[in-house]
């Protein structure tokens, strides 16, 4: 929808599984296989190198449990557009640090991608401002500190 309207689009997929084969065959039917990218497994270079390079992070799944994937693209400053699960409404901050579809068809995630391209040079800054602090609160060490704090004040104190 997006390409018919002169938007340039590619979509790159980085990891693998079991409906490769069907989303390759998709891309190729509709006609739209030399603007998708299969990048199969990455190391964390590269990983980070792809969401340098990503406007947004399309995790349109309907269910998904924590989001690591989400929060990996926000630390360096990439929203995501993500399905309904009620995590992932949290991790994108109902609309803070990105945006949720109930319906991930092809037409709700068109218009959510015409309001990402709507934010102007402003907007995608507090946009990725916003992703990159809300992913620097939630790493391991953060979590850590976060266990070791509770403990601490649970411990019996002589």
């Amino acid at each position: 929808l997006l390409a018919a309207e002169g938007v340039p689009v590619e979509v790159r997929f980085a990891g693998s599984g079991g409906t490769e084969g069907a989303v390759r065959a998709l891309a190729a039917r509709l006609g739209v296989d030399d603007r998708v990218r299969f990048l199969g497994r990455l190391d964390e270079p590269d990983l980070l190198d792809l969401w340098a390079w990503a406007d947004v992070n399309a995790t349109l799944t309907l269910v998904e449990g924590y989001g690591r994937v989400t929060l990996e693209a926000m630390a360096v400053g990439c929203p995501t557009l993500c399905g309904p699960g009620a995590m992932q409404g949290e991790l994108v901050g109902h609309g803070r640090r990105g945006r949720q579809v109930v319906d991930p068809s092809a037409v709700t995630v068109a218009a959510e991608l015409r309001g990402f391209r709507a934010l102007g040079p402003e907007g995608w800054s507090d946009l990725a401002a916003a992703c990159r602090a809300y992913a620097r609160e939630r790493t391991i060490e953060a979590f850590g500190a976060e266990v070791e704090d509770l403990l601490s004040r649970l411990a019996p104190h002589p």
